[in-house]
Formats: structure tokens, sequence, C-alpha cells
């Protein structure tokens, strides 16, 4: 039997910027109000209670080791994480460029997910970095990106549904 990382999805959603304490925050308040309290794990009532990232990192922090080492769990974190920048950016919460810098960025979460073993995916990356040697402007490299990430939707969209699966874990998470 597959185990569900649920931490890791709160925790991926939360790095992406796709989810914030506050609506860690109300995920957990509407667990522990959908359920009796002895059906709750202690880690969920420190969620609740956090006001900051890191008291929130702080309560899943022992939750999320067990789910690591667990050797039924299976989860892809970068692909998750490039979902939900494509989310952010499908519901206009995050532009193109900064779409296309973050996918890019050797130091972000997102990268080095499958993606980057796609040969499309990389001549596109690759073509953007050519094109934006002709960009003046921010908007000129904004046109660039819009472009480029029309050419490979359907990779974006691929990941975008790893994201929204687990939207759905989470929403239904002892429900």
């Amino acid at each position: 039997m597959e185990s569900i990382p649920i931490t890791n999805y709160l925790y991926t959603a939360i790095i992406s910027g796709y989810y914030s304490v506050d609506d860690c925050r109300k995920w957990a308040d509407r667990i522990i109000l959908n359920n009796e309290v002895d059906n709750i794990d202690i880690w969920i009532f420190d969620v609740a209670f956090s006001t900051n990232e890191e008291q929130l990192f702080d309560a899943i922090l022992e939750q999320k080791i067990q789910e690591v080492f667990d050797e039924n769990t299976t989860y892809s974190k970068a692909d998750a994480i490039v979902g939900y920048y494509y989310l952010l950016y499908k519901e206009q919460k995050m532009s193109a460029l900064e779409l296309i810098n973050k996918i890019t960025d050797e130091d972000d979460n997102s990268y080095e997910g499958n993606l980057y073993s796609n040969e499309r995916f990389c001549k596109t990356m690759f073509s953007v970095g050519e094109s934006f040697k002709n960009c003046r402007t921010n908007r000129e490299k904004e046109k660039v990106c819009a472009e480029c990430l029309k050419k490979i939707e359907d990779l974006f969209i691929s990941v975008s549904t790893i994201a929204l699966q687990q939207q759905a874990i989470l929403k239904s998470y002892l429900m």
C-alpha cells in the first residue's frame, strides 16, 4: 500500500508560494473542526497555531521525516513545485518571466525535476536564453517567455496535474 506524504504535500505547496501560512492554518482548522480530537495528530494542531513559516515547518518536521523514510512513499517534489508555479502563472499570480526565471534557477527547489530530462523542454529553455539576448526590456522578455510556454504547455499541464492532485488530497485529508 502506498503512503500519502501529506506533510510533504503541504511543505511543497508552501515553498512553491502557492499556499501561505494562513492557508495552512485554515486547512488545519478545517480538519480540527470536522473530526474528533482523538483522530487528529498533534502536528495538525501545531499547524493550526503556527504564525510564521518557521513555526509551520517546525510543526510538520517530524511527520515529514517519517514520510521521507517510509519505503511505501512515492513523491516528486521538484515536479510538484513546477506544477504549482504553472498554476500560479495560469491564475495570473506569477508572470511568464517569473516562471521561467524560477524553473531555470539552479538554486530553486524546482530545478532538476523530470521536465529537465525532456528534450523539447530543454531546447525550449535554451531558446529562451538565446532570445533574451535580443531583448532590451522586461516586457520583451515577458513576451518571449509567454511564447515559449505555449510551445511546451502540455508539459506544464502534466506537472500541474501533480499539484492539483496534491491539492485534492490535502483538501480531503481526514474527511
